[in-house]
């Protein structure tokens, strides 16, 4: 058996993350996907401990829940799901507006920050990290209001065995206390399957055509017999919005090998009641959305859907690759938070589950091109024109630990139950044959009376798992009692980003069945911590005030206006001699009087 210390390093956060799910999240909220009917994708961010030289520990204990001080789950999440905020909130109880009138606005405009729009476990699991940066946080200002502390030297006294922050010596301008991620950690983020969007695009197998059996072709990629090779397609929408360059280029290149265009197969439009700071036409304005038939590479997504679906049902999130990208710029915290924690957290490295299905390194290279080069070459950008953001692009890693209930793990059971039946319908007058099901071996009775595993019919229709509607989220608290780790678990549904339960009927209902990890959660964390901010410095020569402001956008407007947070529009948007910013055409939903009504 291998020692910790030769096993690396992506391996062992995977093991430490997988070792979390299965013995500390409970298994019996109903939160879990049903073993053989359901999938789901499970993401977890962990960190590690190094010492002084920056050498990393290596007394992983798999009987401590996966590890101890050395690596730890921060927090993670199972979900795959997301939904349009607009077709849920027209559902809730009706709020009236400022003039006392009821309102469909009225309605969206009081309910929005109170739903979670993106279910994604990747997405769930960073939103837990934001949870336990701000219960941090609080902690530390609340130890400095009780002692009265001048000091902020003090505040590192308020220990937690997994502490992640540590308070700076120096304050901003305005005298606020700041924070940053201690020195010796560093966060990683394991994902059971390639996130969606750009980094999904990669080669897998496909069971070869019959039709093509007797021709003489010579797969270069794919050498089994029974299986021929196919690009895995991504269900996320390209963004055509704001992205003339893409548009165009679709339209134009040409496929060297196939001479073929780079053409749409549909065009669909989606209207987003969204918000941004210096374009009020953003509200209800119509992004345009394409399908390709050869997909583009390395450009901007909604998350995954249907076709099909009606423009008012269709998610505004973005995909979760583009969002790794984003985070990987400005870190984990968001603008909230770069207030107290002004550096941006980033992730060391990001490690996926193997693919049974991709073919060679077709996976390793789509997460490498989607993610760490892509943000390498936005920081070129950036600092080309002399906009330099300190950060480092994560290392990427594709590792052997599998989640079970894994989407791809999923599609490789489906795909083996397809080849292994075709076999048999090759194979009926064979006496005796094995066959490879669900990745187990099972053998077929003969003549001589011999009992063996009867696998299913070969007339039964094969029936894939289908994506579970739950999704999970649990974060580490500052308690170190073990029940309370078990007990710390919410459970939330994809489809309506409420947490588990009856359907709201009341406004108060609303506000009860919300989400610990939604907008309007994270801003009475906010409140609350400037508050008590606002307590430690009311004697200092600092005019510290921040305004009764109702919502998520408005709370970031000022905090830019007033130089806390340094204002990163630049990267998404066209400047004023009209260049185009490194992330431009990205989708931002939002109303300036969210939760206007509580």
């Amino acid at each position: 058996m291998p020692t910790n210390s030769s096993i690396s390093l992506p391996d062992r956060i995977a093991k430490c993350a997988l070792h979390h799910y299965h013995y500390v999240l409970p298994s019996n909220n109903g939160g879990k996907p049903q073993q053989g009917r359901e999938w789901t994708v499970y993401a977890a961010i962990v960190a590690v401990r190094s010492d002084d030289d920056g050498n990393i520990f290596h007394d992983i204990d798999q009987k401590k829940s996966g590890g101890d001080a050395a690596m730890w789950v921060v927090s993670c999440a199972t979900g795959s799901k997301c939904t349009s905020v607009n077709s849920i909130v027209s559902t809730f109880p009706t709020v009236g507006n400022a003039d006392g009138k009821d309102s469909d606005a009225a309605i969206i405009q009081s309910y929005n920050g109170m739903v979670l729009k993106d279910s994604h476990a990747e997405v769930l699991s960073r939103r837990g990290l934001m949870t336990v940066l701000w219960n941090e946080i609080e902690v530390a200002l609340e130890h400095l209001n009780e002692k009265n502390a001048t000091d902020t030297a003090s505040a590192s006294k308020v220990e937690c065995a997994k502490r992640l922050l540590e308070v700076l010596p120096h304050r901003n301008k305005l005298g606020m206390i700041q924070f940053g991620l201690r020195k010796d950690i560093t966060l990683h983020m394991y994902i059971s399957d390639s996130p969606c969007g750009d980094a999904t695009i990669y080669e897998i197998k496909k069971i070869r055509d019959p039709a093509k059996q007797d021709e003489d072709l010579v797969c270069s990629r794919c050498n089994e017999e029974g299986f021929d090779t196919e690009m895995n397609f991504t269900g996320a929408k390209l963004i055509l919005t704001g992205n003339e360059a893409v548009d165009s280029d679709l339209s134009t290149k040409q496929d060297a090998g196939n001479d073929k265009k780079y053409s749409l197969s549909e065009i669909i439009t989606v209207t987003s009641h969204g918000n941004s700071k210096d374009d009020s036409t953003r509200n209800n304005s119509t992004i345009k959305l394409g399908r390709e038939h050869i997909q583009q590479l390395g450009a901007l997504r909604l998350k995954s859907s249907r076709s099909n679906i009606p423009s008012h049902l269709r998610s505004t999130s973005m995909s979760c690759a583009d969002k790794f990208v984003r985070w990987g710029l400005l870190g984990l915290q968001g603008s909230l938070l770069m207030a107290f924690i002004p550096q941006p957290i980033c992730l060391t490295s990001i490690c996926v589950s193997n693919d049974s299905r991709a073919l060679g390194g077709s996976q390793s290279v789509a997460l490498t091109r989607a993610l760490k080069d892509r943000i390498s070459i936005t920081l070129e950008i950036l600092r080309s024109q002399n906009k330099c953001l300190m950060v480092t692009p994560p290392d990427v890693a594709i590792v052997d630990e599998i989640y079970e209930s894994s989407k791809s793990e999923c599609e490789n059971r489906h795909l083996m139950r397809e080849y292994n039946d075709g076999k048999r319908n090759e194979q009926d007058d064979a006496p005796e044959k094995h066959i490879l099901h669900a990745n187990k071996k099972l053998k077929i009775g003969n003549d001589s009376g011999e009992k063996f595993v009867q696998p299913f019919k070969a007339d039964k229709k094969l029936k894939k798992e289908s994506p579970s509607g739950m999704c999970i989220n649990w974060h580490q608290l500052q308690s170190t009692d073990s029940k309370s780790k078990a007990k710390n678990v919410e459970v939330t549904v994809g489809a309506t980003g409420l947490k588990r339960g009856k359907k709201p009927k009341h406004p108060q209902d609303v506000i009860n069945s919300s989400s610990r990890l939604c907008r309007y959660s994270f801003i009475n964390r906010c409140k609350k911590c400037y508050e008590l901010l606002a307590m430690l410095i009311r004697s200092s020569e600092n005019d510290f005030k921040i305004g009764d402001l109702v919502s998520y956008l408005q709370y970031k407007k000022e905090l830019s206006q007033m130089g806390i947070v340094g204002d990163l529009e630049y990267i998404f948007n066209r400047d004023e001699n009209g260049c185009s910013g490194p992330l431009d055409g990205w989708v931002r939903t939002g109303y300036d009087n969210d939760f206007n009504a509580f």
